[in-house]
């Protein structure tokens, strides 16, 4: 029977060391996890206590936990959409949680995990405005978020878009401001930013949602690290692998998404998957 505590023991052990080894010494060193800090529900900096709440930062502290076995092993920083890349080349962080949408082109430049999200492109528009589709921006202003993939992807179809023109914004809570001011008729981003920034904002039946995402490709959100970093990024698609099969990743969205306003309204709803 001793032997065989023994063996357990030193089992137990070695699982800890496993699951939360990703530098030798961990007491000198933490991840650093890049995040947004303007969209309340997905992830948001409180101006009052300085807290970094939302799913986004939930499900940081979630992998933490699955790294690490506890918290408090990684910190979170603000990033800027346009800031994502290059942050974590320069080390500045060690991975970018904040609705980095996976594509070809990014790709060639950072590693990303298995997706842990997966919306569409939306746009947010007056409630009396007249646009109903995609065609409908024709002439229109559109709000677009600087280094956003909306951003690309508009620049990319404004031409078929007769007399349209964007308005480049430098954070997605800044696209809502643009339309709210008159600057622009629609902001265009990914459909479950729309659905919290509306919820978020001081009157959420002024605006409504158009769901142009049968205009473009699926837009999955996964884990940024720098290129090369084959350790830490196994670790996370085990990580969130774990997540979604006990369902956490959905509690959390959950979670997120009726923590912001009052409103309960069709509008409200949205569709993605984990």
């Amino acid at each position: 029977m001793y032997l065989v505590s023994r063996l357990i023991g030193s089992l137990l052990v070695l699982s800890v060391i496993y699951v939360g080894y990703v530098w030798a010494d961990l007491e000198d060193r933490e991840l650093v996890a890049g995040v947004t800090y303007d969209i309340p529900g997905l992830a948001y900096r409180e101006p009052s206590s300085g807290a970094i709440e939302g799913f986004e930062p939930d499900l940081v502290r979630a992998i933490g936990e699955k790294l690490f076995g506890g918290p408090g092993y990684i910190r979170l920083t603000r990033v800027l959409d346009e800031d994502r890349i290059k942050a974590l080349e320069d080390g500045r962080v060690d991975m970018v949680v904040s609705q980095f949408t996976i594509t070809p082109e990014r790709e060639e430049k950072v590693d990303f995990s298995i997706p842990y999200y997966v919306t569409g492109e939306g746009l947010l528009v007056h409630k009396d405005s007249d646009i109903e589709s995609f065609i409908d921006l024709e002439g229109k202003i559109i709000a677009v978020t600087k280094g956003s993939l909306s951003l690309k992807r508009m620049r990319v179809v404004l031409p078929s878009l007769e007399g349209a023109r964007l308005v480049v914004a430098p954070t997605s809570s800044a696209t809502l401001e643009a339309v709210q001011s008159g600057n622009a008729d629609a902001a265009s981003n990914d459909i479950i930013n729309l659905v919290l920034l509306r919820k978020a904002s001081a009157y959420p039946t002024l605006y409504r949602l158009v769901n142009i995402s049968g205009d473009f490709p699926p837009k999955p959100f996964g884990i940024g690290v720098k290129k090369g970093n084959k350790e830490l990024l196994e670790r996370l698609n085990a990580a969130l692998e774990s997540l979604k099969e006990s369902g956490e990743i959905n509690r959390m969205l959950d979670k997120a998404v009726s923590s912001v306003g009052s409103e309960n309204d069709p509008d409200d709803t949205f569709s993605g998957s984990q």
